[in-house]
């Protein structure tokens, strides 16, 4: 759902960007510093841009799971720094899961919980590395703000991926972030109405800049 919203969003406002992704379910980033395919795909290319999202509560959660996060981060810099042609890094912050961590409870009861230990830990990952934020996540946080209903309708049933409304917010995030446009001009809303996807996009907007 993401990376085909992303896709059309660039597609549809007129940027003219080459985008891949390498996503697969539930990796984090220590396993892709070891995966021949991830190294391969980074070295292919002249790459201007590479974003770089670990699971989505690795970076959230204590002890040997965040110190993973930051050492698996750091280790790609240095991977990036070795390349004859220097990408930007952003790191893609996630967002917390809409009713807390049912498999972390104590830790995450409820979304502004884990949603403030990941950006946290992205922030200070970004700070250290020298990396850009994709700061989806305070995006999802100022919806959770001002709408409870609409941010709810920002997940699938379980929770923790994004419904059809997140993805958009996503990607407003990234034409935000990545490109200095004005979210709020976006013209492409998708299959959303105009009302909801202008909510979406001053969101993104406010949490970007």
């Amino acid at each position: 759902q993401i990376s085909k919203t992303v896709t059309e969003l660039f597609y549809r406002e007129g940027l003219d960007a080459n985008i891949e992704f390498m996503t697969v379910g539930g990796k984090t980033l220590e396993i892709h510093l070891n995966h021949p395919p991830t190294l391969d795909r980074i070295r292919s290319k002249e790459w201007q841009i590479i974003v770089l999202q670990d699971q989505s509560q690795v970076p959230a959660l204590p002890g040997k799971y965040t110190r993973s996060f930051h050492s698996a981060v750091s280790d790609f810099s240095r991977l990036f720094q070795q390349l004859d042609h220097r990408p930007t890094v952003c790191l893609y912050m996630t967002w917390g899961r809409r009713d807390g961590d049912s498999r972390n409870q104590k830790s995450f009861p409820d979304f502004p919980t884990m949603q403030r230990k990941l950006a946290e830990n992205y922030r200070r990952a970004a700070r250290n590395s020298g990396s850009l934020v994709v700061p989806v996540g305070l995006a999802f946080e100022a919806i959770y703000g001002s709408d409870k209903d609409l941010f709810k309708s920002l997940y699938a049933a379980d929770g923790s991926h994004p419904s059809e409304l997140g993805a958009y917010l996503v990607a407003c995030v990234f034409i935000e972030t990545l490109t200095n446009r004005d979210a709020a001009q976006i013209k492409w809303n998708g299959s959303l109405n105009s009302s909801v996807a202008n909510v979406l996009k001053q969101a993104a907007k406010q949490t970007s800049n």
